[in-house]
């Protein structure tokens, strides 16, 4: 799973325009007791971890509550 991590990671900076990318998040709630869950939860984490350091921007939001968690230098 590590290198489709990276190549998505490595090919979001050089895709043209403004991308938007919308993932779940999973890592709030307690940790799941099946071992399938566990991985899932795990490698989303991985993931959105990597994106959100190559995006200039990211936003999390709760019941509709935009939170900035990283914006663009001004």
């Amino acid at each position: 799973m590590t290198g489709e991590i990276e190549a998505l990671a490595d090919a979001l900076p050089g895709l043209p325009g403004r991308v938007i990318v919308v993932s779940n998040e999973v890592g709030s709630g307690i940790v799941p007791m099946n071992p399938l869950a566990r991985i899932f939860a795990d490698e989303q984490g991985r993931l959105n971890q990597r994106v959100a350091a190559v995006c200039d921007r990211v936003t999390l939001t709760v019941a509709g509550l935009p939170l900035e968690l990283k914006s663009p230098a001004g």
